[in-house]
C-alpha cells in the first residue's frame, strides 16, 4: 500500500505538475482538472490546498521569487575590483538558473503572449533586481575611474544589455534547440561575455 503524502508533499506534488502544465498549455489553457488527474487526485483535494487556478499560479510565482539569487548576486566587495571575474561569475550563475528551471522559462514565455497580470510583475521585479544591482556595480567602478563615466539612464541600457547575451543564449539553446557548434562551457561563454562588455566599458584597455 502506497504512503499517503504529507501535505507539504502533497503541494510540492500539485505545484511540479501544474508548472509542467502552464509551461505547455499557457494559463488559460491549463485546467485544475488536468493537473489533478497528473497527480492521481481529485480535484476537489487539489482546491483544499490551493482554492483555485489563479493561487495556484501565485504560489509557483511566489515561490521562485523567493530563491536566493547570492549565488548569481555576491556581495559587489566579494571580488575586489576583479571586473572580469565578476561579470564571469554573474553571467554563469544566470546560465546555470536559466538551465536549471526551463519548464519556468516556458511558462514565463507562455504568460508574456498570454499577457498575465502576475507574471508580467514577477518579471518587472526579476528584472528590477537585476538590473539595479549590475547597475550599482558599474556606478562603482565609474566613481573608481575603472569604467567609463555614463548618464545613468545609460547605465540602465548597459546592465541589461549585458544580461542580455546570458538570456539570449539560454533561449536560443534550450528553447530552440540551436547550441553553439562546436559547444563551449557556461564559465568559457561567460569569460567571452565578460572580456567583450569590458573591452567597451573600461577607461584603458589592456
Amino acid at each position: 500500500m502506497a504512503r499517503r503524502l504529507t501535505s507539504p508533499e502533497r503541494q510540492r506534488q500539485i505545484l511540479n505538475a501544474a508548472v509542467r502544465h502552464f509551461a505547455s498549455r499557457g494559463f488559460s489553457g491549463t485546467k485544475t482538472k488536468g493537473i489533478a488527474q497528473e497527480c492521481g487526485v481529485t480535484e476537489a483535494l487539489l482546491f483544499q490546498h490551493f482554492p483555485n487556478k489563479k493561487a495556484l499560479y501565485r504560489r509557483i510565482l511566489d515561490t521562485r521569487m523567493g530563491h536566493s539569487d547570492r549565488e548569481i548576486f555576491p556581495p559587489l566587495a566579494s571580488f575586489r575590483g576583479d571586473d572580469e571575474a565578476f561579470l564571469t561569475f554573474v553571467a554563469s550563475g544566470l546560465l546555470a538558473r536559466m538551465e536549471s528551471e526551463p519548464l519556468f522559462t516556458r511558462l514565463l514565455l507562455y504568460s508574456a503572449l498570454e499577457r498575465h497580470d502576475l507574471a508580467r510583475s514577477f518579471v518587472k521585479q526579476r528584472v528590477r533586481r537585476s538590473v539595479g544591482y549590475l547597475a550599482r556595480w558599474l556606478d562603482a567602478g565609474q566613481r573608481a575611474g575603472r569604467l567609463r563615466k555614463m548618464k545613468k539612464t545609460d547605465t540602465t541600457v548597459a546592465a541589461r544589455a549585458f544580461l542580455g547575451m546570458a538570456v539570449h543564449h539560454s533561449l536560443l539553446t534550450h528553447l530552440f534547440d540551436h547550441p553553439l557548434s562546436p559547444a563551449r562551457s557556461r564559465e568559457d561563454l561567460a569569460r567571452i561575455w565578460a572580456r567583450l562588455f569590458l573591452y567597451g566599458m573600461r577607461t584603458q584597455r589592456p
